[in-house]
Parts: structure tokens; C-alpha cells; sequence
């Protein structure tokens, strides 16, 4: 057989990711992709073996995520019986016949065989792939590109270490640009029999051109030819593979140069290590922390463990101000945030098994769902043993079936029900044998607030994921025993120490809603209590000095007042005793920091809004405000003069720089303003026919101001949905089921309440989401926006021309479709040149684009009967929809939403 030789940056790519700890990206474009993994699995091992690293070749296990076939049999006995079948009526003679070609796919045959055979490989199920989480691989295979979603896609590339590989599997296409008409499987929830059954997948060609700016990435066939849309990645590593030929004949020399890069450290590793030898011999302490992996996981180990000695001090014995905090008598809550794979839920499990240490006897340990949980479970074991816990002596561990002391005993696992651990009890057996107290840490779903009533010590894990208004119930219980009636406290009530753990960004996208609304309001809080406590000192202070009977005016008893009080102010108690502690986790865990893979699906599912560099954002020097990185340049105009404007999706979503600028900062809105924004709110809004975008932009939004790529500031944004128009029958033979179909929210469920099956006949627009800027919130700009979308559905907003706008947006899209497609034309008429086309072309951005943003008296009217829409009610959103935007509330949903814990 005719052997290939590997192009040599592939393995140039494997090398920098393995030195660096960073991952590498493939994308393989072809039928036959499948087969070249196990080329690239032992091309990666190799690599690692080579290089003595110890990332990969310790554990070189896969993940392989599908949509439902897999186009083989993962079950060998069943593999052999096919190939015996095969034999037996000749197809397997077929195949070995011939001259090269026949033993090449035998020998391919049993490579893939072998890989099969040999490799830690896992199967999932996309619609599974929440089971992956907590886990670690060295290659991720994405296969049938069709099913993937934003959400599946963060939530499994999330599980590759450093120095791994990430590969997609796309099928034969003559043209890469076929890629952005591709129908996904997702589309079918998109189509409405209002808006139609076209879809424009905005989502694949914006996916496809941010592969460009991704350095640690390859677009290959399924030959491993590199195509030309790596073109920044290849010659990055033409670079480097000539920079390394040069010392390819120094032998020794080389390989130390190699192995000093290998073992480099950086700042925070010395500074990790040389805190791991202090604390040593610490008790407690020094073993939890030798099983951090950063440096900001072990502070925050070290701060969580912190709270739990100093629970039972009093304030003259505090030795730091978290110390003097958890004297008082309030609860104290320690509040940790961090992106998706810093080692959070590690760290709280870690914290959790010093707590046991610590005596604390009933800990209560609440997240969404209890596989959310496995990896806390999980490092709270692996602490126990370090702690010299021994299993079934000293500590049982439950699961959430067939367990006991657990609420969902008897549950059996399956599909929707994974088994996972949900309690450990810790056995303290006192001198002579004889039992003490026993200490539990258990599981507790959020919603069953009653059963941590006597809890010491909560932790809620992904809080952001939980409904504000439950949080915000589990933070304002006291706990019934656990702490001591503080030093000088009138009142009898106990102190509970509270564990806030968030992801603020991530596949859940759950947004900032945690640490704008419930950190804001501690962090307010305990400032207003400050304030209170220096104004109650100073009257007090003011008032021991008395006024004198006689020469007031030498007396200067103002000046004197003046003088104490700003003397008991000063030493009045502030927020450095805050019963508040936030803390934040930077580095990750399985890669370096500044990972090139993690950047780009930031970038593209816009899952790191608040770090983007905007080009018209100030940021606050001192960092104080939360909101500083979202600071308007424009300042906050009058509501009256600004106006509404209509976004285009197709410029929105087309990858151009001021775009991607624009949909950032957009985003960035969206994830201040909500409890949930998630990855497949992204794709909906690109690829969803029936929505709309409109964001309110102040007087100067049109004047650059001699700056041409100057972004004007968005005030708010409204996202509608247009609704309705159902006919007679699908209503009748939809409620007959018992169904409704994906859409139209507000005409099903209008017909299912007051079965009225005309109303669905109509044409509406439902607001999906309004979001004003978190600086101005308050000021008028939201009942602005619904003002003039009011009028704009009304018909108010006439267009001078005609509206000629839209037909002349149409003529340049037909003129750019005419002028940047003419290869896919010749690749139909002549099949044979279809590869040269895909080796040759050169995907970018394009140029001829529509207006991003669209006066709304250029933009036609759509016909509607009405506006409503759906919101969780509040005092405050209920004064909004109805007194300022003007609706009438027709529907309340008797049970409480499960995202908002709202009754929408």
C-alpha cells in the first residue's frame, strides 16, 4: 500500500500544545474523517511520549459525542459476528480483492479496530451530555455537525485537559460555504407556521469564519490536507517547525531545551508551591491544601476554611476582619464566583471536608440538580482521606437511590436519573468505642427550604442556575443550634455560615444575575448598616459634650462636637467586619490560562461579554463598581431624545470587526439583565425567522464624531417574536392532543385558557426580552423603547420613500450572493474540480453587507392585532408592563416558573 507522509505542522500543533498546556482545534471535512482519529490518537500519544509529558500519557482517554448512529458497533463481540457474516456472503472477499486498495482498507480496517479495541473511549449521546460534566479526556470527537448546539458544544469541549485535542467530523462538501445553508436539527423548533418554513443558519457561517481566529486551529480534510481557511494558523507554525529544524541535529542539547520548556513554571506555581510548604504542617489545613491545583483555589480554600475556625470567635480575639465578621451575631456569607473550569466546585468540596474536621455537625449542600454536585462529592471524599478519613469506618457515603438517610431513596438510576452521591455521614467513635454526635453533609434541593432549618453550615452551588427569589430565601434562614450567642447580643438568635458558589459564565450562561442583584444588594446592605453604625457614634459621641453657660463663643462647643464626631466615625466599626466576602477564581484548572480554544468559544458564543474590549467602554481605574467595564461614554441623554432603531441580523451575525463589537456588547446587556442566558439564546436570535432586535441609541448615535469605527452606546433592547396566524386546524387538532407546538407562546396559550380558538388566528408580537443598560436603569429609557415600538407596530413610523430601503437591501444581497458564488456555480458543472475548489478557496467576512442599524421608518410595518408579553411578576416589572408600557395582565400561571421562580 501506498503510505502518506503526515504534514509536519500537524504534529508541530501537537508539540506547542503539549509545551504550553493548551488545546489544540481540528475540524476534519469529509465522509471518511472518522478514520483518521485513530491516526491522530496515536499520532498525540506518540507526541506526549515523546515529550515525557505526563497530561496525555497518563490517561489518554476519549469522549465520542454522536446524535444517534455512530455508523459502527461499538460492542466487539458484535463487530466480530458482522465480519464473520460478511465473509460468509462474499462482501469481505470483495473488499480484500484487488491490488493496493484492497489491502489499504484492510489495514484501515484494523487500525480502527484496534483503536476501538485498545482506547478508554466513551459513547455519548449529545442529549446526554450533561453526564460528561466533572470529566476529564484527552480527545473530544464531535460527530453529525447537523445536532450540535452553542450549549452542547461549551458544555463538552469544557471537559478536554491541556495538551488535548478537539476534533469535529463534517461530511463531504464540494465548498466550505456550504456549511452556512446547512439545516440543523434545531431549525425545526425555529419554523412557525406564521413566519414559514425558511431558516437563514446565520449561526454556521459566523461559526465558520471564527475558526480563522483561532491559533491552536486546523480546518483538514479527511486526508489530513490542510485547507486554506488555517492560513494565520499555518504560518504561525511554518515558524516554529523551521525555528525547531535548526537544533535538529544538536541531540542532547535539544532535548534538555525541550524538557526546561516542559518544566517551566510560572509566577503562581512557585508562589502555590512555597504556600504549600507553609502550611505544612498547619492541621486541617495543610492536607486540603495540597490538593489545590492553583494558586487562587487555594486562597480560596484557605478563606472558606478561615470562616469555619473563626465561627465561635469573639470579636477582642478576632485575628482578621472575616474573623470580627463571624463574631457578630448575623450570618455570614463567603461568595465565590468563577468561569467554567477554575476548580469552584472542587474547592467547595475541599472546604466542605475541613468544616467535618472543624466539628461543624450538620452541613446542608443544595445545587439545581444532584449531578451538579459530583465533583463537591467528590473532593470532599478525596479530602476526607487526606484528612486520614478511612470509608465504611469512619464515613458512609449515600447515593440518590437505594440509600440510606436520603429523602429519594428508592429512585433507580437511569437516563434521567444518574447515580451520584448525595449524603456522607462521618461515624465519630469517642474513647471506649462509644458514639458521638454524628456529622452529615447532604443534599437538599432548593425548594425544600424547611429541611435546613438546623443546618450550620449551607452551601449553595450554582446559585446563579437557581431562582433569585429561593437564594435570596436560603441566605435569610438562621440556623436553630451551631454557633454561640454572641459577645454582648441582646437576642438569642445562632449564626450560620453561608457558602455562595457561581458560575458566571459557562453552557449554562446563567448572566450575571447573582452578582448584579443579590452580591449588590449584601454588598448595600451591609453599607447602609455601616452608615447607620457611624451616624448612630457620632450622635452619641457629639452628645456627651454639653454646651456652656457662659462665653459660648470661646467655648467653641460646634467645633468640639465637630471633632468627636468625626473622631467616633473614624473608629465607628466599617465593612472590613462585612459579614460578606467575595471572592473570584481566575486561573483554570485543566489548561493554561489563555487557552486559544477557550478564547475563541467565548468569542463566538459570547460567553465572556464583560472582558470584551469595546471600543467606546470606559473602565473604572479603581475596579469599585461592578459595572465599570459596561460604562456609557455617551453619558445618559434625555429618554425623550433618543430613538429606536431596527438591528440587521445578517450584519449583526456576518463576523465583521464592528459587528462582532456591536454583538458583544449587545450580549453583554442581555447577561446583566436576566437570570438566564444561555449559549442557544445566541443561535435562536441569529437563526430564528420570526424575532427582531431593536436597541434604543441616544441623539448622537449617528454622528461619529470623526471616528469611524465608533460604536454608539445601547441604552436598551427589545427582542420581539411575531406570533400567530394559525389556522382553524392546527389549533383544533393541537388542544384535541393536548400539544402545542414550539412558538407562538401567548396565541396557544390564550386558546388553552379561555378556549378561544380564534384568537390564535391573529397576528401579534410577543417581547421575548427588554434589557436596559444596568447604568441607567430607572430613568425612563425602557418605557422610551416600548413607546416607540408601540408606535412603530401602530404604523406611526412612515417611510418618506416608500420603502424603498428594504428593496434595495435586497438588490445588494443579490448582487453580493451574484458576486461571491460563482465557484460553487463551476464546481457543479464540472464534478472533477470540486476538490481544488475546497483546497483553494479562501473564506473572510463580506464586504457587501446591509446597514447594521435601520431607522425604524425604513423598515416595513408587519400587520398585527397585538402586543403582549410574558414576565415573571414582580411589584416592580408589574408597575412597568401596565402602568408605563400601558398592557393589561389577561393570564397568571398558578404554579411558580421553575427558571425564575416567578409565577409568569
Amino acid at each position: 500500500m501506498v503510505r502518506k507522509k503526515l504534514d509536519e505542522r500537524i504534529r508541530t500543533l501537537f508539540q506547542h500544545s503539549l509545551q504550553t498546556n493548551q488545546r489544540s482545534l481540528l475540524l476534519l471535512v469529509g465522509d471518511h474523517g472518522k478514520d483518521q482519529v485513530p491516526n491522530l490518537h496515536q499520532i498525540l500519544q506518540r507526541t506526549a511520549d515523546h515529550s515525557k509529558s505526563e497530561r496525555v500519557s497518563n490517561s489518554n482517554s476519549v469522549l465520542w459525542c454522536y446524535k444517534k448512529e455512530l455508523g459502527f458497533s461499538t460492542h466487539r463481540k458484535k463487530r466480530m459476528e458482522k465480519l464473520k457474516r460478511d465473509k460468509k456472503r462474499g462482501l469481505a472477499k470483495q473488499t480484500i480483492s484487488g491490488t493496493g486498495t484492497g489491502s489499504a482498507a484492510l489495514e484501515q480496517m484494523d487500525n480502527f479496530e484496534l483503536f476501538l479495541t485498545n482506547t478508554d473511549i466513551t459513547w455519548c449521546y449529545y442529549k446526554d451530555s450533561h453526564r460528561v460534566l466533572g470529566t476529564t479526556h484527552s480527545i473530544l470527537v464531535l460527530q453529525d455537525f447537523e445536532a450540535l448546539t452553542p450549549n452542547i458544544m461549551a458544555r463538552t469541549i469544557e471537559t478536554v485537559r491541556g495538551g488535548g485535542l478537539v476534533i469535529f467530523l463534517l461530511r463531504t462538501v464540494k465548498s466550505l460555504r456550504q456549511l452556512y445553508a446547512m439545516t440543523m436539527d434545531v431549525h425545526s423548533r425555529y419554523r412557525t407556521e406564521g413566519s414559514g418554513e425558511v431558516v437563514t443558519p446565520r449561526f454556521n457561517e459566523r461559526f465558520i469564519l471564527s475558526l480563522a481566529g483561532c491559533e491552536n486551529c486546523l480546518v483538514c480534510d479527511d486526508e489530513l490536507n490542510i485547507l486554506p481557511l488555517s492560513k494565520k494558523t499555518l504560518n504561525r507554525l511554518t515558524k516554529m517547525g523551521l525555528s525547531g529544524s535548526t537544533n535538529e541535529d544538536e541531540g542532547e542539547g535539544r532535548k534538555k531545551k525541550q524538557k526546561d520548556v516542559l518544566t517551566f513554571k510560572t509566577e503562581d506555581d512557585v508562589q502555590l508551591q512555597q504556600l504549600k510548604e507553609t502550611l505544612q504542617d498547619t492541621p486541617h489545613v495543610g492536607k486540603l491544601v495540597e490538593l489545590t491545583k492553583t494558586l487562587d483555589q487555594a486562597r480560596a480554600v484557605l478563606t472558606f476554611l478561615e470562616a469555619c475556625a473563626d465561627r465561635d470567635k469573639n470579636t477582642n480575639s478576632a485575628s482578621s476582619p472575616l474573623a470580627s465578621a463571624l463574631s457578630s451575631s448575623k450570618s455570614t456569607t463567603v461568595s465565590l464566583t468563577a468561569a467554567r473550569g477554575r476548580g469552584k466546585s472542587a474547592a467547595l468540596g475541599l472546604c466542605l471536608a475541613g468544616a467535618i474536621s472543624f466539628g461543624f455537625t450538620s452541613i446542608v449542600v443544595t445545587a439545581p440538580e444532584p449531578e451538579n454536585l459530583v465533583a463537591v462529592f467528590q473532593f470532599l471524599i478525596e479530602g476526607l482521606k487526606a484528612l486520614k478519613y478511612q470509608e465504611h469506618y469512619d464515613y458512609t457515603v449515600g447515593y440518590n437511590y437505594g440509600g440510606f438517610d436520603n429523602a429519594d431513596s428508592g429512585e433507580k438510576a437511569g437516563r434521567d436519573n444518574t447515580k451520584c452521591v448525595v449524603s456522607v455521614t462521618i461515624h465519630n467513635t469517642g474513647k471506649g468505642g462509644k458514639q458521638e454526635k454524628r456529622q452529615t453533609v447532604r443534599y437538599v434541593r432548593p425548594r425544600e427550604v424547611e429541611k435546613m432549618v438546623g443546618a450550620e453550615l449551607v452551601a449553595i452551588d450554582e446559585a446563579a442556575a437557581i431562582p433569585l427569589p429561593v437564594v435570596r430565601q436560603l441566605m435569610g434562614m438562621n440556623s436553630n443550634h451551631g454557633g454561640k450567642k454572641a459577645a454582648g447580643g441582646d437576642g438569642e438568635e445562632s449564626r450560620r455560615l453561608t457558602f455562595l458558589s457561581s458560575t458566571i459564565n459557562g453552557y449554562e450562561g446563567t448572566g450575571r444575575a447573582l452578582s448584579l442583584k443579590l452580591i449588590k444588594e449584601l454588598r448595600d446592605s451591609n453599607t447602609t448598616k455601616g452608615g447607620r453604625a457611624v451616624t448612630a457614634a457620632a450622635r452619641e459621641a457629639s452628645a456627651d459634650i454639653a454646651g456652656a453657660a457662659t462665653k459660648k463663643g470661646e467655648a467653641k462647643v460646634h467645633e468640639k462636637r465637630w471633632a468627636a464626631e468625626s473622631a467616633a466615625a473614624k473608629n465607628a466599626p466599617t465593612s472590613s467586619s462585612s459579614p460578606l466576602r467575595e471572592l473570584e477564581l481566575s486561573h483554570p484548572i485543566r489548561y493554561a490560562l489563555g487557552d486559544p480554544v477557550e478564547a475563541w468559544l467565548n468569542n463566538l458564543l459570547c460567553l465572556d461579554c464583560d472582558s470584551f474590549d469595546y471600543n467606546n467602554t470606559l473602565t473604572n481605574k479603581s475596579g469599585a463598581a461592578a459595572t465599570s467595564s459596561m460604562e456609557l461614554k455617551g453619558g445618559a441623554p434625555a429618554p425623550a431624545e433618543c430613538e429606536l432603531y431596527c438591528v440587521n441580523r445578517d450584519a449583526l451575525f456576518s463576523y465583521h470587526r464592528l459587528s462582532e463589537s456591536f454583538l458583544q456588547k449587545l450580549w453583554g446587556l442581555y447577561t446583566s439583565a436576566h437570570y438566564k442566558n444561555t449559549p442557544n439564546d445566541l443561535q435562536m436570535l441569529s437563526d430564528a425567522p420570526a424575532h427582531n432586535v431593536f436597541v434604543l441609541l441616544g441623539p448622537t448615535a449617528e454622528s461619529s464624531d470623526g471616528e469611524e469605527d465608533a460604536l454608539p452606546d445601547i441604552l436598551a433592547i427589545i427582542q420581539t417574536s411575531l406570533e400567530g396566524k394559525l389556522s382553524r386546524k392546527t389549533v383544533a387538532a393541537q388542544l384535541a392532543r393536548g400539544h402545542r407546538s414550539a412558538g407562538d407562546l401567548i396565541p396557544w396559550t390564550m386558546s388553552q385558557q379561555f378556549g378561544d380558538g380564534n384568537f390564535a388566528q391573529l397576528s401579534g408580537a410577543r417581547v421575548v426580552r427588554a434589557a436596559v443598560h444596568p447604568g441607567v436603569q430607572g430613568m425612563g429609557y425602557g418605557s422610551r423603547a416600548m413607546e416607540l415600538l408601540f408606535r412603530y407596530y401602530n404604523g406611526e413610523m412612515v417611510s418618506l420613500d416608500g420603502g424603498g430601503g428594504g428593496d434595495a437591501m435586497s438588490e445588494d444581497e443579490e448582487d453580493e450572493s451574484a458576486d461571491e458564488t460563482p465557484s460553487e456555480s463551476e464546481s457543479d458543472e464540472e464534478p472533477a474540480s470540486s476538490d481544488k475548489l475546497l483546497h483553494k478557496e479562501a473564506l473572510k467576512p463580506r464586504k457587501k453587507l446591509p446597514p447594521l442599524l435601520l431607522p425604524l421608518s425604513s423598515v416595513p410595518t408587519p400587520r398585527l392585532d397585538w402586543l403582549g408579553t410574558s414576565f415573571g411578576l414582580t411589584p416592580s416589572l408589574h408597575n412597568f408592563w401596565q402602568t408605563k408600557a400601558g398592557m393589561t395582565l389577561l393570564y397568571l400561571r398558578q404554579t411558580s416558573n421553575e427558571l425564575t421562580g416567578e409565577h409568569s
